[in-house]
Formats: structure tokens, C-alpha cells, sequence
């Protein structure tokens, strides 16, 4: 271990955060965690509840003299996006994960750092553990990163009125609303063709090391979708010689940008052609994202034959499915300048040979309910013009996990203390804005009427994708601005 790591674990917050990293804690493998969280508040003492579905709330006691302080819930997710470096997802055996500093940042190499939301957990139970505090509520909820299940499904109650969700990730930004969203899967048969004529050559298409990142806060940089690149790859291949699709993947979550992907096209065109072609387009679209994706890499390289291909009517039909699907940036809100209002990501595109299907997942999110409306409306559209086709192609849509928005509240007390609270320690501007992500306030507040809620957290860049870092000072600042608040809060 480096001597800065060592150092860093003298600070209760990045002690805690060091064991989280220690165990996997992927979406819908939440236990382990949850067992160690468990076996912290056994040490201290505390009671606890946990649900048939895995959310845990550990109830704290206030500090001596304190215990007459109306109760405060903070809140984070239990769950990590496990994405590497080439944008796979990775299991238990990647963990503990290898922690390492440059300059101010805590990341991890190769992985992402999982500080969302692992330093959240580790800001509430250092929190709770060493700070001066009323009666505190710990809410830590399962399956955010897969839709917000967790909270969605919770059993179980919340005493505190006042809850400080720990999930965001912009100091100096305090968050009083968010985007609702859900997720879409599409999935079609496909047409094969078993038999590969030898004049025919299999060719690997890669496309790699483009950016990635969060779906939501980050779908406004214009960062490259690499499922949407290769489509435009085969499309433009497709003009000029014919095209049977060996497979096409790529992506690993719906609400991750897709760093890489992976295709095997069967042609019949002459080898010099059709790699001199490729490479024209290749060059074209490295250059239209010279600035956005300085490392895009876009290869061609023979491969084995497949052992069947899909046919070229289907091939083209996949393509054009994947092109037609929204994508991006849709809308920017009226309201708040500089805010996306409406956004589409196509995260995952995955081909079964075996099962003779080909699967698309996508995350719409907005904080307009009637925008989130039309949005799936368009998704349904397109599929609706492959259905009125006389071919196979049949893409079936299917919605799930549809989560709320959280519409904010200016008038709220939490916020008009926490303001307060900033303003005597910060000569620092507060920012008081939404965000184009999901939270769980929005879910949680019409779970539990009356409940005042913010949200707030320390930087951390590249969320989902193996850039992940977070700010040491700014984890710094933000637990001193937890304790002041814990105390003012504490007088109410």
C-alpha cells in the first residue's frame, strides 16, 4: 500500500471507504456489504431492520444531552456499477479493489472506484460514529444502479422528517430535484443463414476507447456511443457491399455510456476494397470526435467464421432499428439554464446466437412526467414501423422499473438551514439546482408524505466508467459541512 493510502486511512471517512472497497458490492449482490454494516453497528451498538429485498436502516442514538432532537435520516445505495477499463462488467473477483492517488483524487486502477455511492455509506457511518449528532437514521437501499428497486420496494419505516441523501455528486451543489426515469428493453428474433459459402470472408470490427461514463449527468458532453458508432460503421459499410452480421455487442448497463463494442461482419466484397473503405470510415469518425473522444480506436481484423450468420435483411433491419432509437440529448430545460430536461441512452446491445435473438437496452430519463411520456411514445413508434413490415423482424418493447422525479421544493426547511449553514462557513457561492439523474428522494418523498429531503456529496468525475475518481479534499469539506449542519439541525 503507497504511504499517501496509509495516510489516508487515519481519516474516518476514507477508512470506511477503504473496507467498502474490499467488498463486492454489485447491484443485486448488496449482501456482503450489507453484512458488514451490520457487524459496524453491532460494535457500536445500534439497532438495525433489514427487508426481504436487502434495504437496511440502522438506527442511531444522539449524542448525550442531544436525545431530545427531532430524528435525520441519511441515505445512500448499497450497490456499485462494476465496469472496467474495456467497459465489461466485472464481479467479486476484481475486489479489493486496487485504490490509488494522483494529486488530489482517489480512484481505482483499471475499475471503477465504486464512490458512488460507497462514499456516501462511508460519510454517513463516519458520521454517525464520530461526529456530535440528534438521533440519526441510516438508510442504505439495494439495487439503485438497476432502477431504483430498492427504494421502490422498501418495507421499511422512517421516523426522521428531515433526510440528507448522500448520492450526489457536485460540491459546493446541493440538489432539491432530479430526473424520473425507466428502463426499456427491445428484443427480436432473428433470420440465419447456416451455411457460410467459401468465397465469403468474416471480418471483427472493434470499437474501444471512447470515454463511457453516467448516462445522466454526463449524457450532455457529447461523449461517443459506441453501439451508435458501430451502427454507423456497418450502415456506411452497408451502402456499397452486402452484409451479414456475425454478432454485434456492446455496452454493459443501460445507464452507462457504452465504451466499446464488437462486431463480425460476412462479406463477399474483395479483401483491399473493403478494408480500404473501412478505413476511410474509420477516419471520418475519428475526426468528428477528435475533440469528445480523444482515444476512440476504431479496428478491423480477420476473423474465424461464425458458425451461422444473420441474414442480410435482418442485418440491415438491426442497424436501421438501433439508428431510428432516440439517443442523446433530446431536450434542455426551460426552467434551468444549462440542465438537460430529456435524454435517451442505448446501453446495451447483445446478440444470442443460441437463442436466435438480438436484445437492446435503453434508459430514458426526464423531469418533465409528460416528456418522459413521449419519449417511450417515440421508442414505441419505431419499433411500430419494423412491426408493420411483412419480414420476421418483430422488435418486441417492453417497460420496467418506471421511477418518479423529484420536483423541488424551494420552501423547504431542510434547505433554508442548510443555506443558513453554508453561508456562516462558506465564503463559497451554494449552488441550488436538479440534476438529469435519478435519486431516490423522489421515490422515498411520496413513499413517506411529509419528508424533506436534499442531496449532496463530494466530486467525483467519470461515475460509471473506469475513470471514476473522487476529490479527497472536497470528502474533506463536505464531512465538516455535515458535522455544522448535524448541529444546527440538532437545535430544531
Amino acid at each position: 500500500m503507497s504511504e499517501k493510502l496509509v495516510v489516508l486511512q487515519e481519516n474516518p471517512v476514507f477508512s470506511i471507504f477503504q473496507k467498502i472497497t474490499e467488498i463486492p458490492h454489485q447491484s443485486e449482490h448488496e449482501q456482503k456489504l450489507a453484512a458488514w454494516i451490520i457487524d459496524f453497528a453491532k460494535e457500536h451498538q445500534w439497532p438495525y431492520e433489514q427487508d426481504s429485498i436487502g434495504n437496511l436502516i440502522v438506527r442511531v442514538p444522539a449524542t448525550q444531552g442531544l436525545e431530545k432532537a427531532k430524528p435525520v435520516c441519511f441515505q445512500a445505495h448499497l450497490d456499485m456499477v462494476c465496469v472496467d477499463a474495456q467497459g465489461s462488467v466485472y464481479g467479486e473477483g476484481k475486489f479489493p479493489l486496487k485504490l490509488k492517488i494522483e494529486d488530489d483524487w482517489l480512484s481505482a486502477d483499471g475499475t471503477t472506484l465504486g464512490g458512488d455511492n460507497g462514499i456516501g455509506i462511508a460519510l454517513a457511518l463516519a458520521a454517525a460514529s464520530h461526529l456530535t449528532h440528534g438521533p440519526l437514521e441510516l438508510l442504505f437501499t439495494v439495487q439503485e444502479e438497476n432502477g431504483i428497486i430498492g427504494a421502490s420496494r422498501i418495507e421499511l419505516a422512517i421516523k426522521s422528517k428531515k433526510m440528507i441523501n448522500l448520492d450526489s455528486e457536485d460540491w459546493k451543489t446541493v440538489f432539491i430535484g432530479c430526473a424520473g426515469g425507466c428502463r426499456c428493453d427491445i428484443e427480436t428474433d432473428l433470420s440465419f443463414q447456416k451455411l457460410i459459402p467459401d468465397d465469403l470472408t468474416s471480418w471483427k470490427i472493434t470499437v474501444a476507447g471512447l470515454q463511457g461514463g453516467h448516462s445522466g449527468v454526463e449524457i450532455h458532453k457529447n461523449r461517443g456511443n459506441a453501439i451508435i458508432i458501430m451502427a454507423r460503421i456497418i450502415n456506411e459499410l452497408s451502402v456499397k457491399f452486402k452484409l451479414n452480421l456475425g454478432s454485434l455487442n456492446g455496452g454493459s448497463k443501460d445507464n452507462v455510456i457504452p465504451s466499446s463494442s464488437e462486431s463480425i461482419l460476412v462479406t463477399d466484397a474483395e479483401e483491399t476494397i473493403f478494408s480500404a473503405d473501412f478505413g476511410d470510415i474509420a477516419t471520418s469518425l475519428i475526426n468528428e470526435f477528435s475533440s469528445a473522444e480523444p482515444g476512440l480506436r476504431i479496428k478491423l481484423a480477420r476473423a474465424n467464421s461464425p458458425s451461422k450468420i444473420i441474414s442480410i435483411s435482418d442485418t440491415e433491419q438491426i442497424i436501421q432499428l438501433i439508428l431510428a432509437l432516440p439517443n442523446g440529448v433530446q431536450s434542455m430545460s426551460s426552467l434551468l439554464p444549462g440542465l438537460v430536461q430529456t435524454s435517451c441512452n442505448i446501453g446495451i446491445v447483445n446478440t444470442d446466437m443460441y437463442s436466435g435473438k438480438i436484445s437492446i437496452a435503453l434508459m430514458p430519463r426526464s423531469s418533465s412526467a409528460a416528456d418522459l411520456k413521449l419519449i417511450k411514445e417515440k421508442m414505441a413508434d419505431v419499433c411500430n414501423q419494423f412491426l408493420k413490415d411483412s419480414s420476421g423482424f418483430k422488435p418486441k418493447l417492453i417497460f420496467r422499473n418506471e421511477y418518479p422525479g423529484w420536483q423541488p421544493n424551494q420552501d423547504s426547511e431542510l434547505l433554508k438551514t442548510t443555506k443558513s449553514v453554508w453561508s456562516d462557513n462558506f465564503s463559497d457561492n451554494l449552488e441550488i439546482t436538479s440534476i438529469h439523474a435519478g435519486l431516490e428522494c423522489g421515490i422515498l418523498i411520496n413513499k413517506f408524505p411529509g419528508l424533506d429531503a436534499i442531496s449532496l456529496g463530494p466530486d467525483i468525475k467519470g461515475a460509471h466508467s473506469a475513470m471514476e475518481k473522487v476529490s479527497i479534499s472536497s470528502v474533506n469539506l463536505c464531512y465538516s459541512f455535515l458535522s455544522k449542519l448535524l448541529n444546527e439541525l440538532a437545535k430544531e
